[in-house]
């Protein structure tokens, strides 16, 4: 039987390793990219699908409903959900304290709400007295102007719940609210552990 040679048997030892080097390197690019998708993922289908479903998804509708009843009632929705949820008055949409200002505060949130549903029902008792069989296109132009006027309030400095959303994370999934802050570390840390075993594998190239 015919012995493998020293050097044959180096040869081997090289390419297992490399195999091995090339087999670490793509898991660990994997990782970096799964990670990201699963965790996003469970936020979506588990994490913000119950915000959406208990209080989002009434303000998307207020801000598309196509009466000035349906905005109403959404917005109340929107609002006893924020209760029922525990959002309460003296809740932040912030974690760090130096972010806690007024404006992030719960209790503008639903003052702002209380402001919105009061347009809207002025809107409604307008389009009642002047809105008949008999208006002119003028006043009917007046009242698709007051909806879209309604529409741009609702949406003044984005999403109504600007508070209220970070507030129930806060509240109910803390870790959640830092998902982005984590993610980011993560991605620097596993990255940065990548690029050691690259630079450690071509060192030992370079001594051979």
């Amino acid at each position: 039987m015919e012995s493998v040679s020293w050097e044959e048997k180096q040869k081997l030892r090289e390419r297992h390793k490399t195999r091995s080097f090339r087999l670490i390197v793509g898991w660990i690019a994997l990782v970096i990219i799964l990670v990201p998708v699963i965790t996003q993922t469970y936020r979506d289908i588990v994490v913000d699908y119950r915000y959406r479903k208990l209080i989002g998804g009434h303000l998307e509708n207020a801000l598309d409903g196509s009466t000035p009843e349906i905005m109403r009632e959404e917005l109340l929705k929107a609002k006893q959900a924020m209760i029922d949820e525990t959002l309460e008055q003296t809740d932040y949409g912030a974690f760090w304290y130096w972010q806690q200002t007024p404006d992030y505060r719960m209790d503008f949130t639903y003052r702002y709400i209380d402001g919105l549903i009061n347009r809207t029902e002025f809107v409604m008792q307008w389009r009642n007295t002047y809105i008949n069989a008999t208006t002119t296109q003028t006043l009917k132009d007046v009242y698709d102007e007051m909806l879209a006027n309604l529409r741009t309030e609702y949406h003044r400095r984005g999403p109504i719940d600007w508070a209220a959303y970070p507030a129930w994370l806060i509240k109910n999934h803390t870790l959640w609210y830092f998902h982005f802050e984590i993610l980011l570390i993560y991605e620097v840390v596993a990255i940065i552990l990548l690029f050691y075993i690259i630079i450690k594998r071509w060192s030992d190239y370079e001594k051979i």
